[in-house]
């Protein structure tokens, strides 16, 4: 069942402030995300407030991203008392964890995501079986 998108804003307007939210880290955004920032797991929550998210994130480690600043605002004129909002989700202790996440992030996946990863020599057999991978996965959807 689909939600409208009227009961998806009401729902987003509802979400409160709990000094027992839990925070987790989201890695595709970049920034901390709050159990309280979302009215439940939804995936439609997580889509709309993802670039307000990883916008969060880049004021926390002072590397404002003017691409997703747009999204913010619009955020935060729609839902202005979203728990995310508040100075201590995005400056302060919140900035040093977030930097300890970010760096652990690199020391785990090192060159991983950047684009040579592909082209280093110690990678040519894990790319080839991705691509082989990739190739009978496609050949098992088109052959249906």
């Amino acid at each position: 069942m689909e939600m409208e998108e009227e009961e998806i804003i009401e729902n987003l307007r509802k979400c409160r402030y709990s000094k027992d939210a839990k925070r987790s880290y989201d890695i595709m955004r970049g920034g901390f995300i709050w159990s309280d920032e979302l009215p439940n797991d939804d995936i439609i929550y997580h889509m709309i407030l993802a670039r307000a998210i990883g916008y969060r994130g880049s004021l926390s480690l002072g590397e404002k991203r003017d691409d997703l600043e747009e999204d913010w605002l619009k955020i935060k004129e729609l839902f202005p008392d979203w728990p995310g909002f508040r100075e201590d989700r995005i400056y302060g202790q919140v900035a040093k964890d977030l930097r300890l996440e970010r760096e652990q992030d690199e020391n785990f996946f090192g060159d991983f995501f950047t684009i040579p990863w592909i082209f280093q020599p110690k990678n040519a057999i894990f790319v080839i079986v991705l691509f082989i991978t990739c190739l009978f996965i496609l050949n098992l959807i088109l052959s249906r």
